[in-house]
């Protein structure tokens, strides 16, 4: 019998799986398999966020989600197999489009179910899709294969099945050999996770661990008045230790990014594909703008909204897409320069817009004043997913999604030298600049935070443990660095001169984007459980 939640929707189904892993965890052993696991599964979340995906179910090293329409699961299952293999490991993919049953927050039906058998027909580096999904996103920049006519278990008559082989005219990698696997899975790992090295012993002093004083203070403050809900704009007063307000959205139903400019909140919803104007008064919508594609950064320059999209691209061309605003405009239109494919992590200020190219590692800087661009080359395969600058700053501060950097770039002349300074053994997650200039990075696979002085010099070096799994949001203000914690449903303050935690604030849902509004209040965007 259907539940009062039931009912029918179209989706499109992705289901991964990790190749070889029962090898692979024998050869490691249940600590390092551990450590391995929770790399694999914060790769395919970032990937399934950047791309509006909607995670229903983990399976050991598998997982199953669904998005609005094939092209975003299609894009997302080539990227994940593409960014896990960092790790030393090939993932196979699923993808299939059609009419799914709602059960409660799940899906199910013969959707599913193709997508799943689809998936089993895979080897290592394998997304095959269904002809379905193949069919409708032709123009979308994937070149396929005929993987030929297959029987899939439970289903009826034999299905057409295809394997993405590139994408935007770029092969796709190809599996990775035994002996490259097992050396990067040694590179990343290293030693088993409870005697970690950290930081080396010239930089022992400059290391704070958070232990039980710290814990302590989280048990005291885990209940704070308001736990605000799903698909809410939230506030945070200076200075606070408590949720001050919540608003929810009415009209939300994924909000992933948040920024404050001119005096409003700026929230993107990549389920929806909208940017909504939000008074920060009473949480009411101001007006809404209609987006192309998944918005997945948000950013002010001169009054200019700017919004980033990094899995849209033109059919037929490698370019990216960015739109831009004045405030006082009722639509987005298209940005002044091109950006290349995979450009999402987006900053503003001195009169520049930054994006950065997550798949060719390179950085766009745009001139507001002059409407000239340049480019800054990182170093290969860094993998840029978070962008931060201080308005008053000559520094842009990069956070690695694939290596265990943060990078600095020199704003004041285009071409300046980039530096490199190490934050730890895993990548780099997000990144915030505070008023005195010193940048926070969260690392999500350790559940770490790491402040650097402004010449790049390791000051703290912060183990959240259990108050804090997966920190995937940071914003450092003058006396609190607050940060989201995906996966304990909680937002944690630190203090900034000692990394202690000050404030657990648990929410009602998943806490994302964090940005600062007028008067020091601190915002934070919550989403619903994927």
């Amino acid at each position: 019998m259907a539940s009062a939640n039931s009912g029918r929707t179209l989706a499109a189904v992705l289901f991964t799986d990790m190749v070889a892993s029962t090898s692979i965890a024998e050869e490691l052993g249940d600590r390092r398999w551990k450590v391995l696991v929770d790399r694999h599964h914060t790769t395919v979340r970032r990937e399934l966020k950047r791309f509006g995906g909607r995670e229903l179910d983990t399976a050991g090293d598998g997982f199953f989600a669904s998005f609005k329409e094939p092209a975003s699961a299609i894009a997302c299952a080539c990227a994940a197999s593409a960014a896990v293999q960092e790790a030393g490991v090939d993932i196979r993919a699923g993808v299939h489009f059609g009419e799914c049953e709602r059960i409660g927050k799940k899906l199910g039906g013969i959707t599913v179910v193709v997508a799943s058998r689809i998936m089993a027909l895979g080897g290592a580096g394998d997304v095959l899709i269904s002809s379905t999904a193949a069919e409708l996103t032709k123009g979308a920049g994937f070149t396929v294969e005929d993987r030929g006519r297959h029987e899939l278990k439970g289903v009826d008559d034999r299905w057409n099945v295809f394997a993405v082989t590139a994408v935007d005219g770029q092969p796709r990698p190809t599996p990775l050999m035994v002996d490259e696997g097992r050396s990067r899975r040694a590179d990343l790992i290293g030693e088993p996770r409870g005697s970690r090295r950290w930081l080396p012993a010239v930089a022992a002093a400059a290391v704070v661990v958070v232990a039980a004083a710290a814990l302590a203070v989280f048990v005291v403050s885990r209940h704070s008045a308001l736990v605000p809900a799903a698909n809410s704009v939230s506030r945070i007063d200076a200075g606070g230790r408590s949720f001050a307000a919540s608003f929810p959205i009415p009209a939300a139903d994924n909000p992933a990014v948040l920024t404050f400019g001119v005096g409003s909140l700026w929230l993107g919803d990549v389920d929806n594909r909208t940017v909504s104007e939000i008074d920060p008064g009473d949480g009411h919508a101001v007006r809404t703008f209609g987006t192309a594609s998944p918005p997945t950064g948000l950013a002010f320059a001169d009054g200019q909204l700017w919004v980033s999209y990094g899995n849209s691209s033109r059919p037929g061309s490698r370019l990216g897409l960015l739109e831009h605003a004045a405030t006082t405009d009722a639509r987005l239109v298209a940005a002044p320069f091109e950006v290349p494919a995979g450009s999402f992590p987006l900053a503003a200020g001195s009169g520049s817009v930054w994006v950065a190219d997550w798949l060719g590692s390179t950085l766009t800087r745009y001139d507001t004043a002059t409407g000239r661009t340049s480019h800054v080359a990182l170093p290969a395969d860094v993998g840029p997913v978070s962008l931060a600058m201080a308005a008053s700053s000559d520094s842009l501060w990069v956070a690695t999604g694939r290596t265990p950097d943060v990078i600095r770039v020199d704003t004041s002349g285009v071409g300046r030298p980039v530096q490199e300074f190490g934050i730890g053994d895993q990548a780099a997650t997000a990144v915030s600049v505070a008023p005195d200039g010193s940048v926070w990075v969260t690392n999500e696979s350790s559940d770490a935070v790491v402040e650097l002085s402004s010449s790049g010099v390791t000051r703290l070096h912060v183990s959240l443990g259990s108050a804090c799994d997966s920190p995937s949001a940071v914003l450092a203000t003058t006396d609190t660095v607050w940060v989201s914690c995906v996966s304990s449903d909680a937002v944690v303050g630190l203090n900034a001169h000692d990394g202690s935690i000050i404030a657990t604030l648990p929410v009602d849902g998943v806490p994302g984007a964090i940005s600062q509004g007028d008067s020091g209040a601190v915002w934070v965007a919550v989403g619903k459980q994927q």
